[in-house]
């Protein structure tokens, strides 16, 4: 009986989790031809930030997507937000090198775009890298 339970309750919490994500991922992609061209990038790259718990391949599509509108609108931020979710994908794709490189554009943009938080999380990314790596002395560096 106590199985049951649990796996009911596991359906139940993990359906409600998915469909938080699908209904906030559907508003998301209506407002996609709504939007004007300064805030396309933005957009585009709420959509990859959904889309990377459930689609990489999607969310891959939309973080192109949001590069590209970040470039022709001269969004460094959005650009710098679109280089930390790849260095994310790269990530859980165990190809380390790959994120690195990422999370080191996103701190190389600082310059461009002031932005704390984003380097705060490229600097935790890369130490989580090194630590993966067994370069725990490496790590504690970049926190």
């Amino acid at each position: 009986m106590t199985k049951i339970l649990k796996v009911f309750i596991f359906i139940l919490l993990t359906s409600i989790y998915f469909s938080g994500i699908a209904g906030n991922l559907d508003s998301l992609l209506k407002m996609e031809n709504k939007v004007g061209p300064e805030q396309q990038a933005h957009l585009f790259n709420q959509i990859a930030r959904e889309y990377i718990r459930i689609d990489e391949g999607k969310a891959v599509f939309y973080i192109n997507k949001a590069m590209a509108s970040a470039d022709k609108a001269h969004q460094p931020k959005e650009t710098a937000q679109a280089y930390l979710y790849f260095a994310v994908i790269k990530k859980r794709q165990n190809n380390l090198d790959q994120a690195s490189a990422f999370y080191q554009k996103v701190i190389d943009s600082f310059e461009k775009t002031n932005d704390t938080s984003l380097v705060s999380k490229a600097y935790t990314g890369l130490a989580q890298i090194e630590y993966t790596n067994g370069s725990l002395f490496q790590s504690i560096k970049y926190l």
